[in-house]
């Protein structure tokens, strides 16, 4: 018995200067970020950290303006999809539940390669603007369309494969 307290003393101090070692971690990235780590999610302190070695201002103006909004805590970090969805938005310094899994990823790539125009593109919304069944073309869409003498973009698949089938219809009625 008094072995096992023993132990578990000393799993509760090891726990205890782990979690103290990481706040103070987090301290001191925020300290030589010049914010405070209250203030700050990890993610943004990091990202903070990479703008202002790249001397980007205006990634750095962004991530301020983000201070104090880091809303994603352990109590977040359940086994579910919006926990999954939580982290990523931590990482791409936005609020959790406004973007897709897609969107974040994409946010996440665009802000590490300086991507500035494909950020705002993502975090303005205008990727889900004008999306549409027929405007996606294919290779294999193109192809349909092209042996029907038509226009990709200005159908749907479905539309084409109808009148590809009645085409088909047609061609053999006429044998």
């Amino acid at each position: 018995m008094r072995i096992l307290i023993l132990s578990t003393l000393a799993v509760a101090t090891t726990l205890s200067a782990g979690m103290a070692a990481a706040s103070s971690g987090l301290d001191q990235l925020a300290a030589s970020a010049g914010v405070s780590a209250n203030d700050f999610t990890a993610a943004q302190l990091i990202q903070l950290r990479d703008a202002q070695r790249d001397n980007d201002q205006e990634r750095i103006s962004f991530i301020l303006s983000q201070a104090g909004t880091g809303t994603v805590t352990r109590s977040d970090m359940g086994s579910s999809e919006i926990s999954q969805n939580a982290q990523l938005a931590a990482s791409a310094g936005v609020a959790p539940g406004l973007y897709t899994t897609g969107e974040l990823q994409v946010l996440i790539e665009a802000k590490r390669d300086n991507d500035i125009e494909r950020a705002r593109f993502i975090l303005s919304g205008e990727n889900r603007k004008g999306a549409s069944p027929t405007s996606a073309v294919s290779p294999g869409k193109a192809q349909l369309a092209a042996a029907l003498g038509l226009n990709a973009a200005d159908y749907s698949l479905a539309e084409l494969a109808r009148l590809h089938a009645e085409q088909i219809d047609s061609d053999f009625n006429r044998s």
